[in-house]
């Protein structure tokens, strides 16, 4: 019978070490893997491998060694091997891989800068780290999004926005060279750290998306949007209780709170416990003038709703605005977050597959743009409070993140 593989976890003050004991061929390989991958989705980037009761290693274990080496050096982190058994020394030895093996303990990371003791609200606990503190944002208003319930927009609502790394938002928007190249095609859009995109509303279903790069600075054609403008004051890191998660109400309420003002703006980075939220399937002016697409039956040629949480387990980055008291120029972009709290907001989210991120990154654009580069959007999704009786899933639930904020000092409506 085959060696079966055998693994334990024991926490070190400045890492997590895994003893394995067994053979690691081609089979059980992909368990070692798994449980790397648990604890690095868990938050650890520091893992010592103490691989001395290891009989037998194969090539597909020398594979996932240095898959995650290269993944933790990437993270800032390690992966090291602690007493390799004489058989595994010798095949990392032949497979010029000796710096795998740990010469002492790994070194604790520098702290990167100072931060507030941990707040605590229900199941989340929030660390603070202020970045500049009396930072305020200025938030413009632009278009009427009530005209999308009549299917009142024409060619002069579309106005053009250029999105720096120093602004944010989201909206009703399209990338394209003017106002007929993107007729067909408007849909959600979000745009932050140097990135726009959207989900187009042609039938192709897959996101769009500009980067910053050298000089150019990403645009977008709108029908309406949010757009904040300026420095955050603040990174929140946030993580729920084990088995537990974040509503975006309680979210919100929190690093509202956080900010220390009646309004703020909000740019989150987070894993998802499920996504609630609609995507316009049709372009506004793809039915007649007047037309309501939010009546029944025309709703479901018009908007796709989750009639489930998606995504759980993704990544994903949110924008939006929340706020207690609304002026008239916001009070049409939002709507409350749900029946209880007493906060409006209106949110966006692109969605990624999940991936392991940097800790302790300062610069939002730094985070965005790897993202954007290198990982498949899968959605832009406007997220919403499904409160229907009985059939109503709620809304979206977040497990950890990180979350750049500052409070709204200035408000210009932009009609």
């Amino acid at each position: 019978m085959e060696e079966k593989l055998e693994i334990s976890k024991t926490r070190r003050s400045n890492a997590l070490e895994l003893t394995v004991s067994g053979r690691i061929d081609a089979y059980w390989a992909q368990q070692l893997a798994g449980a790397i991958d648990e604890e690095v989705h868990a938050g650890s980037y520091s893992i010592i491998l103490d691989l001395a009761g290891v009989s037998f290693m194969s090539s597909a274990g020398i594979r996932v060694l240095v898959q995650y080496y290269k993944q933790l050096k990437s993270l800032n982190g390690s992966l090291f091997v602690a007493s390799p058994s004489e058989s595994v020394r010798k095949v990392l030895a032949m497979a010029g891989l000796d710096q795998l093996i740990a010469q002492g303990e790994p070194e604790a990371a520098e702290p990167t800068g100072e931060t507030q003791p941990a707040l605590r609200r229900a199941n989340v606990s929030f660390v603070v780290r202020p970045l500049n503190a009396d930072a305020r944002l200025r938030c413009r208003t632009i278009g009427n999004p009530e005209l999308l319930k009549v299917s009142g927009f024409a060619e002069k609502d579309c106005r053009v926005e250029r999105f720096p790394e120093s602004s944010f938002g989201l909206g009703l928007g399209a990338i394209g060279n003017d106002f007929e190249d993107c007729r067909s095609r408007f849909g959600e859009f979000i745009a932050l750290g140097g990135v726009a995109a959207y989900h187009p509303t042609d039938g192709t279903d897959r996101p769009d998306y500009v980067l910053s790069t050298g000089r150019f600075v990403p645009e977008l054609r709108l029908l309406y949007g949010l757009v904040c403008d300026g420095r955050f004051s603040h990174i929140v890191k946030f993580e729920a209780e084990r088995g537990t998660q974040a509503p975006l109400d309680a979210l919100a309420s929190a690093l509202l709170e956080i900010s220390g003002t009646e309004s703020a703006g909000l740019a989150v980075v987070t894993e998802t416990a499920g996504l609630v939220g609609a995507i316009l399937s049709r372009s506004p002016f793809a039915g007649a003038r007047a037309a309501s697409p939010f009546s029944f039956p025309e709703v479901r040629d018009w908007v796709n709703f989750t009639t489930e949480r998606a995504y759980p387990h993704t990544l994903a980055v949110v924008v939006g605005v929340v706020t207690r008291a609304p002026g008239a120029g916001l009070a049409r972009f939002v709507r409350p977050l749900s029946s209880s709290c007493g906060l409006y907001g209106h949110f966006h989210a692109a969605v990624f597959p999940y991936h392991p991120l940097k800790k302790d990154v300062a610069e939002l654009s730094e985070v965005v743009g790897t993202l954007f580069d290198s990982e498949q959007v899968l959605s832009v999704t406007h997220l919403l409070d499904d409160d229907r009786e009985i059939v109503g899933v709620g809304q979206s639930e977040f497990l950890k993140g990180t979350c750049w904020l500052a409070g709204i000092a200035e408000q210009e409506d932009r009609s």
